[in-house]
């Protein structure tokens, strides 16, 4: 059967079997190295964690100041991440596809304390994921609980939105650095009054404005808000208006790992092998597979 394709057609299923493979072992390799970090890595607790890094467990809680809301489910949470994607029926919309995640700061709370998490890039597994469908842009209408999805292959919109909200088990490995602990009535003070200046900024409005289509979406404005909140924070640091701040955010080291789980470590474990043992499978198959085009194209 291969012989009977062109030979460019042939070299073209070879280039993309073997960047499957590869792709498979890179993801493999990821996976058994966050387990291994998951494995050794110093566990701590929030008021007491030594610098560097350190895993966190405990609960997420909401930063006191404007509540953090999920773009297409509409529910308060302290992290999201949505897509949309499909053909939407309001607005002559076509082909919409939209994406984002939030890097809002948030608390996670142990037995003796809170400490800051600074999401920004973050390996993220939500406990909470949903998928359902629509016809408009946005949801307007959820289906909680219906279990015949895939009646929504019938309509034009496909949303997928993943959260942590308030109160969720939080496993967190990452960078502790301790500075200083702004009061929260400051913290929500500034940051409503950096948000205060940029609406009466035309500039700054532009830049927020990411897809140019000249006005602000909600989820360009959760956005400036997570980025106002993060300006704030270092404000009240520089005015010395603190007393201590423990932070954990990316490592500095890029070989270091920084992952925020919505559930405790011994399942973190088992998802993080499991899904190693998944790409070592995909990656032998994809070796043999790539080991029988070869031989075949040469013959």
């Amino acid at each position: 059967m291969l012989q009977a394709l062109p030979p460019a057609a042939q070299w073209l299923l070879l280039g993309i079997v073997a960047a499957l493979t590869l792709l498979a072992l890179r993801l493999f390799w990821r996976s058994l190295d966050q387990l291994v970090w998951v494995r050794v890595a110093a566990r701590a607790r929030a008021r007491s964690a030594s610098q560097g890094l350190v895993e966190l467990s405990g609960h997420a809680r909401a930063i006191p100041g404007p509540p953090i809301v999920a773009p297409l489910s509409r529910r308060d949470c302290v992290w999201y991440a949505y897509r949309s994607s499909g053909i939407a029926a309001d607005g002559g919309y076509r082909h919409v596809r939209e994406s984002g995640r939030s890097d809002a700061i948030f608390h996670l709370e142990d037995a003796s304390g809170r400490c800051i998490v600074d999401p920004d890039g973050a390996t993220v597994l939500a406990p909470r994921s949903e998928i359902w469908f629509g016809d408009t842009r946005r949801p307007t209408i959820r289906s909680f609980g219906w279990k015949l999805e895939w009646l929504g292959l019938l309509r034009g919109m496909r949303y997928h939105e993943q959260r942590i909200e308030a109160g969720d088990r939080l496993y967190v490995l990452g960078e502790f650095e301790s500075l200083r602990d702004q009061h929260h009535n400051d913290l929500a003070h500034e940051t409503a009054a950096i948000l205060a200046a940029w609406k009466h900024d035309p500039r700054r409005m532009q830049q927020i404005d990411s897809n140019g289509d000249g006005r602000i979406d909600e989820q360009e404005w959760e956005t400036a808000r997570g980025e106002a909140l993060k300006r704030a924070a270092l404000k009240l640091h520089a005015e010395g208006r603190t007393a201590r701040l423990n932070v954990l955010r990316k490592p500095r080291n890029p070989r270091q790992p920084f992952i925020i789980a919505g559930f405790d470590e011994a399942t973190l474990l088992r998802r993080l092998g499991w899904r190693a043992g998944l790409f070592a499978v995909l990656f032998v198959a994809g070796a043999a597979l790539l080991h029988r085009l070869a031989t075949a194209i040469s013959a």
